[in-house]
């Protein structure tokens, strides 16, 4: 996973990252079952801070409007299921009444620990989702050869912006897997105006294709994504140095 400071980071590594927002969530839904209101208040107060935090600093965010059948093997549809294993350990918890069993500030530490993960998958999931999709995209279209598209003018564009080119492969943001362009030019450590112009030449060679939601939306909110015929140039070009 690419972060807006350039850094691939394992999903490991991220659910640590969500951890910040994740433990203190989990905590403050553990005390509002134990009705201690103010302190919950304060603890959702801090989770509210560290989302706001990993979310604007760490990460880069993709989107696709629609799904397709290939985007997901059946095994991989399971693991969209993940998230909900842990809130149905979670929601029966009350019910439990953990105060009889075990000590009060044992019963809140374990409602808040299981709640803790039930929120890092949440967020997990929601932030790497569309990223996998965009890749596994990017993986079909290297599978289907069409050497038509690479033509030698697209390949010398590809040689004099093949970092613009590779940072949208890293991100997964291809074949109508979007990503907003000053998110983008913040990940790779560029101006994004520069950025911009770089993308609407290679867009002219269906290199990249461009979201644009109006006519005079400002550039600074389009989103890009890597065309077949850009993927497949990228690899060619990658094959051939």
């Amino acid at each position: 996973m690419l972060s807006r400071k350039g850094h691939h980071r394992s999903i490991t590594t991220q659910l640590l990252f969500n951890a910040g927002a994740a433990v203190p969530a989990g905590l403050g839904y553990s005390l509002i079952l134990h009705e201690h209101w103010l302190a919950a208040v304060l603890c959702f107060a801090c989770a509210i801070g560290s989302g706001v935090w990993l979310f604007r600093d760490y990460l880069v965010s993709v989107s696709t409007e629609e799904y397709r059948d290939t985007d997901y093997t059946p095994q991989q549809k399971l693991m969209l299921y993940l998230p909900i294993v842990p809130w149905s350990v979670i929601l029966p918890l009350p019910i439990a009444q953990l105060d009889g069993v075990l000590h009060p500030a044992a019963s809140i530490a374990v409602t808040a620990a299981v709640a803790t993960i039930g929120f890092a998958f949440q967020i997990l999931g929601t932030n790497i989702g569309p990223r996998r999709v965009g890749k596994r995209r990017i993986q079909q279209a290297l599978r289907k050869s069409n050497m038509e598209e690479i033509t030698s003018e697209r390949l010398e564009l590809v040689a004099r912006h093949p970092k613009v080119l590779r940072g949208l492969a890293a991100v997964g943001a291809g074949d109508n897997v979007f990503i907003n362009v000053t998110e983008f030019a913040g990940a790779i450590h560029r101006d994004t105006d520069e950025v911009i112009t770089e993308l609407e030449t290679l867009r002219k060679a269906h290199l990249v294709e461009a979201k644009k939601i109006t006519v005079r939306e400002q550039p600074h909110k389009w989103q890009y994504s890597l065309t077949p015929a850009g993927i497949r140039c990228l690899q060619h070009y990658r094959q051939g140095r």
